[in-house]
């Protein structure tokens, strides 16, 4: 039996090697709590099939930890698995698994691509949280609930698609990522919190849920997410349309400066003649002083097709 391992019962129980490259012992069925949790000098590993769960705080603070190849057999992730794995620079959760655990990738600051399984369901509390370098991420069709921090603090996320499955968005589950523009909010999400989407505010786009649906923080990111659903033709329900409208002219002039980031919003407004011609004239004079000759150029396109 290899010194560097303790197996009991098929449960490799702790690691006790050099670190460096290391390749599970074949034969293990299982990856027990704590096993690996604070070997800083590990930086791969290698972890047969036959291996059919991850435990708790498995990989916990393996800070220079860079590579993990999972074996398909391992369709149970625990929670903190690998928390703190600051090198981690890609992780493919095998199909089985079910859930992505708390906290199971927290603080992996390097991790920039992530591929979760068809047979995921939950994705649980602060599961990515401060994965600064995750930029894009689909969740699969299936996912029934994403609970509160999930995603908190992953600045870098610029692209991600919700499934349609998905019921339920915990609280501050995308909180602080700045770099989000636009989201899709599927059909079975009927409201959003306010702290969701907090320190970031992207466009939602969600015709199905009406604007006094959302906190007022959110309010200017539905009406840029229903600008963008309008252009697109999207279907929603006539009442509720007419309560965008109406948003948008009682605060038209807070909108413009977004109408700078979304040309679908200046577009709804000259089309929808709730724009004035003064108003058009405030907004390119506002253009000129921000030097923003793009967005100068985008809405005299629109005055013009209009």
């Amino acid at each position: 039996m290899d010194r560097n391992y303790r197996i009991e019962n098929g449960v490799l129980t702790k690691y006790e090697g050099p670190g460096g490259s290391v390749a599970v012992p074949k034969g293990v069925k299982a990856i027990g709590d704590y096993a690996f949790a604070g070997c800083k000098s590990l930086t791969a590993v290698v972890i047969p099939e036959g291996v059919k769960a991850v435990g708790d705080h498995a990989f916990d603070g393996c800070a220079n930890l860079a590579c993990v190849d999972l074996p398909k057999s391992a369709a149970a992730i625990g929670d903190y698995a690998f928390c703190g794995c600051k090198s981690l620079t890609a992780i493919v959760i095998p199909e089985g698994a079910a859930v992505v655990g708390v906290s199971a990738l927290k603080g992996c600051q390097n991790l920039a691509a992530a591929i979760l399984p068809k047979s995921a369901i939950l994705i649980d509390e602060s599961a990515f949280a401060f994965c600064k370098s995750l930029t894009r991420l689909v969740i699969p069709e299936g996912v029934r609930a994403i609970e509160s921090k999930a995603f908190w603090g992953c600045e870098g996320l610029t692209d991600l698609v919700l499934p349609e499955s998905a019921a339920q968005i915990g609280s501050w589950a995308f909180y602080g990522c700045k770099s989000l523009r636009s989201v899709a909010l599927p059909k079975r999400v009927k409201r959003i919190g306010k702290s969701v989407f907090g320190d970031c505010r992207p466009a939602l786009v969600a015709p199905h849920i009406p604007i006094d649906q959302f906190c007022t923080e959110d309010k200017p990111g539905a009406v840029c997410g229903f600008a963008k659903a309008w252009a697109a033709n999207m279907a929603m329900e006539e009442q509720t349309r007419a309560g965008y409208l109406r948003y948008v002219k009682r605060q038209k002039k807070r909108l413009y400066p977004l109408a700078f980031q979304h040309e679908e919003l200046l577009a709804l407004m000259l089309e929808e003649k709730i724009s004035s011609q003064k108003d058009i004239e405030l907004f390119l004079e506002e253009c000129s002083k921000q030097c923003n000759e793009a967005a100068k150029e985008n809405a005299l396109d629109d005055i013009n097709r209009v």
